[in-house]
């Protein structure tokens, strides 16, 4: 069995990190180059992605 790193949608499809846009918020937080909040950021913004992508 082959197991794959990244990130993936509900479906499965893998998403690649650098088409997920970072709100403008998201650049004057504090953890936004903190390695270890990483994995949390990148979830979040990956749920908010149709938000962003929507002007909102």
């Amino acid at each position: 069995m082959i197991i794959k790193e990244g990130y993936f949608a509900d479906d499965g499809t893998e998403i690649d990190q650098t088409t997920v846009p970072i709100p403008t918020l998201c650049l004057s937080c504090l953890k936004n180059n903190d390695s270890t909040e990483e994995v949390p950021c990148m979830i979040t913004r990956m749920d908010q992605m149709k938000d962003v992508k929507k002007g909102e």
